[in-house]
């Protein structure tokens, strides 16, 4: 469906289409047109769905502009996603000269401006809303996004405050995942009309995913190893914790790899230029943390790199998300070691991620023989399957030879369980080709 299918002004759908956004996003479809009929709305999406124009979009339809006042307030959890959501404002200002923005987020000073949208984080709000509370008489949208990642930083008193202080006015939810909290908050203060979940659990097929079977080797050298092998255009690299991410920069940075970091730790200053530097590709290998897999939207992005799973496998696919954006392709690497992965492994295959397995061999990585996972199940029948050969072996009576016989049975069993496992094997194998 095109944007300019809907009702809306032909100044915003030509703003739109000279900024490249002709087709909507299937998250688009489904929130632009309730959105507009000032509908609240609380919206599961994955990272990289399009949400950003899916509530900028209604927003600038409905604002009018023969005022100055305040009309809409959008609150992020960083920085990061306040700069961003700014510079996709940005785009519109040539086509509408009066949609000023103030920003209330780290690292910036707080200004008193007269705009029309405000960005801000939501301790920033909290400490700016005496100054400005008769400013906002004319709030017509509330914006939360990035719900679950607000919970996740501690944002949770801070969200329920703000979220009192708005009871009548159209709310927009934007979540990746709904939590238990959220679902308390959701029933006590918000009303939505609507709740939509879109593309829950399916996989963006633009992508390809692999698994590297490191085999406990050093995960530095592992790493030296795949961006001299894959010379990846724009690569992004995630680990779980700070500490991991520091780390691997040092060392790349000392083995005089051009490398840059991202990680809520860094000094505001520090994050700001580097995010500045990373989108303007003067670094090929980018370290993030599981923080920085959300809302950042880098272009170009060829290659993910995870150096382990993530502690909550939702942000798996935000970090694969940052790749194959739009129109593009992409490829997703994972190093794993069998003997500690394969519950996310099943996990994540469960949800349709199909992975191909690698493995590396001198100086090239080569394809090897996918993991097959013993199936509880299976373990549980094997079992069974011995007891009953045992059982009728033995009888009632206890007869001459009977261990011998108890011995044939058992392995006779096994044999059998070995062929239905080699069969399944192969199959999977000739699926997977």
């Amino acid at each position: 469906m095109k944007f300019k299918e809907l009702n809306l002004d032909k100044s915003l759908v030509d703003s739109l289409q000279r900024q490249g956004y002709v087709n909507m996003t299937k998250v688009q479809e489904n929130i632009i047109p309730l959105a507009l009929k000032n509908k609240s709305l609380i919206v599961k999406a994955m990272t990289g769905s399009g949400k950003t124009h899916a509530f900028l979009v209604p927003i600038i339809q409905r604002m009018d502009f023969s005022n100055s006042s305040l009309e809409a307030i959008i609150i992020v959890p960083t920085r990061e996603l306040g700069y961003q959501t700014l510079n996709f404002i940005k785009g519109f200002k040539e086509d509408y000269p009066s949609l000023n923005v103030n920003l209330a987020i780290g690292g910036e000073k707080e200004k008193e401006n007269k705009a029309k949208i405000l960005i801000a984080t939501p301790s920033k709000f909290l400490k700016l809303y005496p100054r400005i509370k008769g400013q906002l008489t004319n709030i017509k949208t509330l914006v939360l996004d990035e719900m679950d990642m607000l919970f996740n930083l501690g944002f949770y008193e801070d969200v329920d405050k703000i979220i009192k202080l708005f009871p009548d006015v159209q709310t927009l939810v934007f979540s990746a995942t709904i939590m238990r909290q959220l679902r308390t908050l959701f029933k006590k203060y918000l009303k939505a009309d609507a709740v939509k979940i879109i593309d829950e659990t399916s996989a963006n097929v633009k992508i390809e995913h692999y698994l590297i079977d490191i085999r406990h080797q050093d995960i530095t050298k592992c790493v030296m190893k795949f961006i001299d092998i894959v010379h990846p255009y724009m690569l992004l690299i995630f680990a779980n914790t700070i500490t991991k991410v520091d780390n691997l920069y040092k060392q790349l940075v000392e083995n005089k790899y051009i490398v840059g970091r991202m990680h809520g730790s860094l000094e505001p200053r520090e994050r700001k230029n580097t995010l500045k530097d990373i989108k303007e590709h003067k670094y090929p290998v980018v370290i993030m943390s599981d923080v920085g897999s959300r809302g950042i939207d880098i272009s170009d992005v060829t290659h993910i790199l995870n150096i382990d799973f993530p502690s909550d496998m939702a942000y798996y696919f935000h970090r694969v998300g940052r790749t194959a954006r739009h129109l593009e392709c992409g490829k997703a690497y994972t190093f794993v070691n069998r003997d500690e992965d394969e519950k996310e492994i099943l996990a994540l295959s469960e949800k349709g991620i199909h992975f191909q397995t690698l493995r590396f061999k001198d100086d090239d990585l080569v394809e090897t023989k996918p993991f097959i996972f013993k199936d509880k199940k299976e373990t549980v029948e094997l079992s069974r399957d011995i007891k009953k050969a045992i059982s009728k072996t033995k009888g009632n009576k206890v007869k001459p030879g009977y261990k011998k016989k108890m011995k044939l049975a058992v392995e006779k069993v096994k044999r059998r369980h070995r062929f239905v496992e080699k069969r399944k094997a192969r199959n999977e194998i000739k699926n997977a080709r």
